[in-house]
């Protein structure tokens, strides 16, 4: 025996229970979308770390001297160079090589400026840095090497 009152509950439960459903399908989709967004940053910024450590340890695998740099005088920039490179994962990105000539800092950060402090005052170094930057521009990796002639290995 039925009640009068319970006339179209089903529906009512039906509607409710797929509300609740729907909501919770579209919280999980959310969290899938944001993982694979978050996956292919991941992605590319391990292409461009790749890209960045086999450019400069390109220059790590160099001598002192063969840092191209002219004899001027601190700081100059001796080069700049942007390439064009496919990475591991497929993309296209732009690796910009920068070799700088500096006076040596104390590890103060102060340059040396007084002859009591030599010989390291007059000391120059090169300093490297490698950046990496997509198709538009975005900057997913940078390094920086700095290359002193005390303790990198001259040529002869």
């Amino acid at each position: 025996m039925r009640l009068r009152g319970e006339r179209g509950f089903g529906l009512i439960e039906l509607l409710v229970a797929m509300v609740v459903l729907s909501v919770a399908l579209f919280a999980l989709l959310g969290t899938f979308t944001n993982g694979y967004r978050i996956l292919t940053r991941a992605s590319t910024k391990g292409a461009a770390s790749v890209l960045a450590d086999s450019e400069m340890e390109g220059f790590r695998g160099k001598a002192y001297d063969d840092i191209a740099c002219a004899l001027a005088a601190p700081p100059i920039t001796c080069s700049s160079q942007a390439t064009s490179r496919l990475g591991p994962d497929g993309r296209r990105y732009t690796v910009t090589t920068v070799v700088e000539m500096v006076t040596a800092t104390n590890t103060d950060g102060v340059t040396c400026s007084s002859p009591t402090w030599q010989p390291p005052c007059s000391r120059r170094v090169k300093v490297v840095t490698v950046t990496v930057a997509d198709a538009n521009g975005r900057l997913w990796a940078s390094q920086r090497s700095t290359f002193d002639p005390l303790t990198g290995q001259l040529s002869s």
